[in-house]
């Protein structure tokens, strides 16, 4: 089981409506190796390949690599988007978990900006901001779940339909939990199987109801974490947690980086 979990913050965005978003640019090099001189041993500089210290990691990444948002314009440091995009970020409304599901925790509203960013992961294998969507979950996480999190023995995910892994290279709710898993210290399991069959992608909501169907393809432990990149109904939630349950689980938790937001309360789009 867990011990205590602590998210960490990337300072420039403190008191913004992401804050607590870990550095992803950071989270997703992991240790930047560049070559550059170094005293051995003997005292003496000589060149080699060393490793950038962690306070210039981010910086260093985001002069080599810079990001664009979404609008277009630079995005800000230690995030996938500009500081005006971030400021329109709305977290998630409160949600009744779905059947089987203790309980259900969501860091943003899935729209403007923030679909934006889980879309690009999603649909166009732009992974950058896989790092910065985990770290924020995990922060809703460390400050929401409270006990319930301290109880998790595993995190899992819920498997894409394995055509979209094939044609995408991965697994986008797989890339999420890897990264969740390193924010809050935890060893990710891979616990489930998809039996074939339809994407909820694009189905009308009535259809989406029904849920995809998984079966155990591991050991299950008493405590389970499912996680997924993005819910609409939580049907998705609710078929992974029959197949926990199935599977040996005596609780389980969920958590999405994005929740649809219900009709009443979403944005219009722009224009």
């Amino acid at each position: 089981m867990w011990g205590s979990a602590r998210a960490v913050c990337h300072p420039s965005l403190a008191g913004t409506r992401i804050g607590g978003a870990q550095n992803f640019l950071e989270g997703s090099a992991g240790i930047l190796a560049i070559p550059w001189q170094f005293a051995g041993t003997s005292g003496r500089s000589s060149g080699g390949v060393g490793v950038v210290p962690r306070p210039y990691r981010a910086r260093v990444l985001q002069l080599l690599f810079p990001i664009s948002c979404a609008c277009g314009r630079r995005a800000a440091a230690g995030a996938p988007l500009c500081a005006q995009c971030a400021a329109t970020v709305r977290p998630a409304a409160p949600a009744p978990p779905p059947a089987g599901v203790e309980a259900w925790w969501s860091a943003f509203a899935y729209e403007g900006p923030a679909r934006e960013v889980v879309a690009r992961a999603k649909y166009r294998g732009v992974r950058a901001g896989v790092p910065w969507l985990a770290a924020s979950l995990a922060d809703v996480l460390v400050a929401r779940a409270g006990t319930a999190l301290a109880a998790v023995d595993v995190v899992t995910w819920a498997p894409t339909t394995p055509d979209h892994r094939r044609a995408r290279g991965f697994d986008p709710a797989e890339l999420l939990v890897r990264a969740l898993a390193r924010c809050l210290g935890v060893r990710p399991r891979g616990l489930l199987a998809r039996t074939p069959g339809p994407a909820q992608t694009g189905l009308p909501a009535a259809a989406r109801r029904t849920g995809p169907r998984f079966h155990p393809r591991a050991p299950v432990p008493p405590c389970v974490l499912v996680v997924d990149d993005v819910a609409t109904t939580g049907a998705t939630l609710a078929a992974a947690a029959v197949a926990l349950h199935a599977g040996g689980a005596r609780r389980v938790l969920a958590a999405t980086a994005a929740l649809t937001p219900p009709p009443a309360s979403r944005r219009p789009a722009p224009g």
